[in-house]
């Protein structure tokens, strides 16, 4: 299985590399205080992590920013206490074809919208996340340091526990907050 598995996900990076030679986006460095829209990418999980992901997006919109979560399911079945919300949306197993590649709505939507910035929470280097990713037209895309993606963001965050999902937010915030700064 785990074989089957690794072919899967080398076909889907054939076609995503081939897929990337013809897209473009503007890339642009924005100061924190600047950014109006986010785009937040994550794996669901635990309820921990949702409810993780639930209070980053209050702060956010606190502070006057425009949000969309996409959660990806591992499971082919989305459990009921993960109900989505205004401005989350979820996608599973059963959303992705043979390979790997993404044929969901709520999917296509989150990789035609022009963020500011998309934040990439995938702790575990999982290909869905890493294809909206890589095909997102956000201005400006960050994630977790990580040498295999390192040509999907724009801004990666290295940090001594990988799973720290608040430390995490705060780091990005941080940083995004000295980014060319007047």
């Amino acid at each position: 299985m785990f074989f089957i598995s690794k072919i899967k996900e080398f076909t889907g990076n054939y076609f995503l590399n081939r897929e990337l030679k013809r897209f473009s986006r503007n890339k642009k460095l924005i100061n924190y205080r600047d950014i109006k829209n986010i785009g937040i990418l994550y794996t669901l999980d635990s309820e921990s992590t949702y409810n993780k992901v639930s209070v980053f997006v209050e702060k956010m919109r606190k502070d006057n920013k425009k949000l969309k979560a996409l959660g990806f399911i591992k499971n082919k079945k989305i459990s009921n206490k993960f109900l989505p919300k205004l401005s989350f949306d979820f996608f599973s197993e059963n959303d992705l074809n043979w390979y790997k590649k993404l044929d969901n709505k709520y999917v296509k939507d989150f990789i035609n919208k022009e963020f500011d910035l998309l934040i990439n929470i995938d702790f575990d280097n999982i290909f869905p996340l890493k294809y909206i990713t890589a095909k997102s037209k956000a201005s400006l895309k960050t994630g977790l340091f990580n040498n295999q993606n390192s040509k999907y963001f724009d801004l990666m965050i290295k940090m001594d526990n990988d799973k720290d999902l608040d430390e995490f937010f705060n780091q990005v915030i941080h940083y995004l907050s000295v980014i060319n700064r007047d």
